[in-house]
């Protein structure tokens, strides 16, 4: 038997699967109608699993700046009546979303630390590169310095950016 789940309606759900295995190795039923049965589950099963992709035609659609409003409403209409929406779908994608973001921050924290680091630490000399500009005759900025300035920057975009988003779907 498939392993079972915890919870009620996961028990109920098995039960009716044994009832539906029982009815067809009754053998009351014939090809057509066991056919039919099988479309039907395996719509009904598509539509509770989660897709993301589900959401892409609306993220396109949000992005076409040069709709009118009348035809984006239409366009939405559409979409809605073709694509079947829950919002068990639409919390799995926001969370997916939300996690996203959430690894983003930590990456970009992470590349902040490492910059800054970089720039900070003492290099071995033969790490430090190319001097740049010499302040003085034994320092100066280095060709590693201005890599770290870069990864800094980025770490910083990255994290401006999640944070945006972040804000956005706020509210």
């Amino acid at each position: 038997m498939i392993e079972e789940v915890d919870g009620k309606e996961a028990a109920m759900a098995n039960r009716k699967l044994d009832e539906l295995i029982v009815m067809l190795d009754s053998g009351k039923l014939d090809r057509e109608q066991k056919f039919l049965m099988q479309q039907r589950l395996n719509e009904a099963l598509k539509r509770s699993s989660f897709d993301p992709d589900v959401f892409e035609p609306f993220v396109k659609l949000g992005e076409n700046t040069q709709l009118s409003r009348e035809d984006m409403a239409d366009d939405l209409e559409s979409l809605l009546a073709q694509i079947p929406l829950d919002s068990n779908i639409s919390k799995k994608y926001l969370l997916i979303e939300h996690s996203k973001r959430v690894v983003q921050v930590i990456i970009s924290f992470l590349l902040i630390i490492m910059g800054i680091s970089m720039i900070i630490i003492k290099a071995p000399p033969n790490f430090e590169m190319f001097t740049i500009y010499y302040f003085t005759w034994d320092d100066g900025i280095t060709l590693m310095d201005l890599i770290s300035v870069l990864i800094v920057f980025s770490g910083i975009y990255l994290l401006i950016s999640a944070w945006l988003y972040l804000r956005r779907a706020e509210h």
